[in-house]
Parts: C-alpha cells; structure tokens; sequence
C-alpha cells in the first residue's frame, strides 16, 4: 500500500495518484509536541491575550473572529481560519491545524537553535511523501527529516527551506504556500498589524517507499535567524474521522 501522508499541521481526504495507485491520505496527530500558542482568538468577546510570541517581537497570529473584532478599523481582516481548516489544492489536500477560535490552548510546536523534535510515530507503513507546515521568523530555517524504518535503519533528508512568514517565495511541489496574506498582532494582543503578508508554508518530504516507516524526527536550525524561531503547526488531538480518506490497492 502507498500512502500519502500530511505531517501536520494535518492532511485529510484527498487523492493522488501516485505509480498508478491511489494513495490515502493520513493527518498525523502532533499534538505531543505542542509547547506555543502562535495565535490570538476571541471566544464569547472574550480575547485569549496569553501568548507565545515568535519573532523577536512577541507578534503571533490572529484567528479570524478575533481580526474582525480586534482591528475594527482594519477593512480587509485576514486571520487564520476559525476551525483551522484549510481547504486543499493541487499541492496538498485539507489540512486541519491546531489553531482554533475556540481553544486557548497551544496550538504548534516552536524551537530554537540547532535541534530536533522527539520521534514522531507513525502507523507501521509504506509512505510516499510526508509534508510538514512551519513558518521561521527573523529569517529562513533550513530543516531535514530522519526518517527511521522497521528495519532499524534511518536516513536523513536533504534540507528544504522554510522561509520566513513575511516571505513570498515562488511555489514548488516541494515547497509552497499553506495559507499567505495574513495579518499579525503584537505581544498579548497589543496591536493590529494590517500587513496582509504572514503565511504558513509547507514542505514535502519523501521517505524510501520500498521500506515501511517507523517514526521520524523533524530537524531545524535558527541559529542564522538572529533569535527567530521554528515553528510547525499541527492539527489538534485526533476524533473518529482522524484519518480518512481513500485507498485502494494497485
């Protein structure tokens, strides 16, 4: 079987035809790893102003309620979606990130320096491409995946880009825009930043599909981004339809 699967920041139903096979899609539940909360939401007109900051000046993200209420004077508010959902396209299929208007809680997982994330398993299987979703700030972030396989064997990627959220790079396969055009506000809530520029980016990884993969480990180094971070979104702790999708054998 061949699957296709989003690291996420999330990854559900879609198809892509892959050496002739259907491959289904699975959303990895990253949940473990969070440590931030990147985003300012508003519940019941209440803000959420406990945040992480993730650039060198305490800025994160905006749900879109929270935009709209927030920045009254802002005419065209951008902020990530309520439910998280970001509907897919000819580079990813859905993805549901961690962020929520309704959840106050962390919602991604943020780094610095030269390191690594803990193994993150997977379902015992033979994958055809792993995409992630992270930003940098205060300059790009280089990072590879060690992808390690029921064999006990591991091999490390080579690095793709993750840019930094005000960048707009030009879009690959392998690298590309999750979601652009977005506002941000300052440390705890301070401020409405109408600059319609920060994005997620995602990544595509490809393991060795001949082997049946185990576990993986994220690697980022910021160490020449003058104090900005790494940060991979996720989607939140998984339900029922956590995983769906479609498949079939070739």
């Amino acid at each position: 079987m061949l699957i296709s699967a989003i690291l996420l920041a999330g990854l559900i139903s879609s198809i892509l035809l892959i050496h002739d096979v259907y491959a289904a899609n699975f959303q990895f539940d990253l949940s473990p790893l969070f440590n931030a909360d990147v985003a300012v939401n508003r519940t019941g007109g209440v803000t959420d102003s406990i945040n992480d900051g993730i650039d060198g000046d305490g800025r994160v993200y905006f749900t879109q309620t929270a935009v709209e209420e927030i920045c009254t004077s802002d005419p065209n508010p951008n902020g990530l979606p309520d439910n998280g959902l970001i509907a897919g396209n000819t580079r990813h299929p859905s993805v549901q990130l961690g962020v929520k208007n309704t959840d106050d809680g962390d919602n991604a997982f943020q780094g610095q320096g030269n390191a690594s994330t803990s193994a993150i398993d997977v379902p015992d299987d033979n994958y055809s491409y792993i995409h992630i979703f992270a930003i940098s700030t205060n300059g790009n972030t280089p990072v590879t995946l060690t992808f390690t396989y029921t064999d006990a064997s591991s091999v490390t990627t080579s690095a793709l880009t993750i840019q930094d959220w005000f960048n707009d790079p030009a879009e690959t396969d392998d690298e590309y825009f999750l979601i652009n055009g977005l506002d941000r506000t300052g440390s705890s809530a301070s401020g409405c930043e109408n600059v319609n520029d920060p994005a997620i980016f995602g990544a595509r990884f490809q393991p060795d599909v001949s082997k049946t993969l185990a576990n993986f480990t994220v690697n980022y180094d910021t160490t020449g981004t003058g104090g900005g971070s790494f940060v991979l979104f996720s989607r939140d702790r998984p339900n029922d339809n956590s995983r769906t999708g479609n498949k079939c054998r070739g």
